[in-house]
């Protein structure tokens, strides 16, 4: 097998908005299973392979954290809590700008969340704080989740 195409790549995304939140609710099950001393005494004596597979098993738990937190929040802020910005900004006249600038490009009027995947698309990567921003918003929700649960 060639490994010299094999990338390992973990972005920002993988790490703040995944591995970190799985990583303090396996810490938390520990501390509240264990007890704080025994948690410190085995966290300090953890091996590098050690330590690389509590990586490793944060990362399905920090996925589980995010479909649990995701529909959370859905069931009690509404199916589209995440998309309420784009549909106030789609009722507005700056809106209604965008509305006839786009049915121009395409040739007919989208829909809200159609308007916001065609700006995704025309964007591409020119605006680079976008990955980051979605992170640190992603990140935030994970961890408000892990605090009222």
């Amino acid at each position: 097998m060639d490994f010299s195409k094999f990338k390992f790549e973990f972005e920002l995304y993988d790490i703040l908005a995944l591995l970190l939140p799985g990583f303090l609710l396996l810490c938390i099950g520990w501390v509240t299973l264990r007890g704080w001393h025994t948690f410190v005494v085995s966290l300090a004596g953890l091996s590098g392979t050690g330590f690389t597979a509590l990586l490793l098993v944060s990362f399905p738990v920090g996925h589980l954290i995010q479909e649990l937190g995701d529909a959370a929040l859905k069931k009690i802020r509404g199916e589209r809590c995440f998309k309420s910005g784009r549909d106030k900004f789609w009722g507005t006249e700056e809106g209604g700008n965008l509305r006839t600038l786009i049915a121009k490009e395409i040739g007919f009027v989208p829909s809200v969340d159609g308007a916001f995947d065609f700006c995704l698309y025309s964007i591409k990567d020119n605006f680079t704080r976008r990955h980051a921003f979605l992170t640190h918003l992603i990140s935030a929700g994970h961890f408000w989740c892990l605090v009222f649960w």
